[in-house]
């Protein structure tokens, strides 16, 4: 489910939020965060971005300069890129020397798996210079990562290397830019 509102004033001031609401058959029963629907868990992943056209101001007379536009925001996404049954204790079939077959333990359920949830906060600055003819942007951001979904080894006695878990996270710092 999605929920977008946006606000313009005097083509000058921008507000934009959003909501998402997803929920996914790859999530544990027992997932730690989210909200519980319909017997499921559900992430909430809300976002807001403002900004401010600079150069639409009565002040502003900056000649070479056509358009600057600053930009501000927080959001939150989710991922959920792992395996369909992780959740699940699951056995797939193996053939022994071409004659046999037989149930082999493929995976070990782990029923609080969830999305990893990634909040991002961000300033930019775009704009176009000499008649719109170069344009640039800038964005600086820091983004953090928590519930990061790795494959955690487990004992040999299970006879598997490893289980899907939340056991990670990471953070990312950085500037994107283009000119044009």
């Amino acid at each position: 489910y999605y929920l977008n509102a946006e606000y313009n004033y005097k083509n000058r001031y921008f507000l934009q939020a959003s909501t998402t609401m997803e929920t996914s058959s790859r999530f544990g029963h027992n997932a730690k965060e989210g909200i519980k629907l319909g017997g499921v868990k559900w992430g909430l992943f809300p976002s807001v971005q403002a900004g401010w056209l600079i150069s639409s101001e009565s002040w502003f007379k900056v000649k070479p300069l056509n358009y600057l536009k600053l930009l501000v925001g927080y959001e939150e996404t989710g991922n959920d890129n792992i395996d369909y049954y992780t959740s699940r204790t699951y056995y797939s079939n193996v053939e022994f020397f071409g004659e046999a077959t037989a149930l082999q333990l493929a995976n070990i359920a782990n029923s609080e798996i969830q999305w990893e949830t990634n909040r991002r906060i961000n300033v930019g600055l775009e704009g176009a210079l000499f008649n719109n003819r170069l344009m640039f942007g800038v964005d600086f951001y820091r983004s953090k990562i928590s519930n990061l979904l790795t494959k955690k080894a487990i004992s040999d006695i299970t006879g598997l290397p490893f289980i899907w878990s939340n056991d990670g996270a990471m953070t990312n710092i950085g500037v994107d830019a283009s000119v044009s």
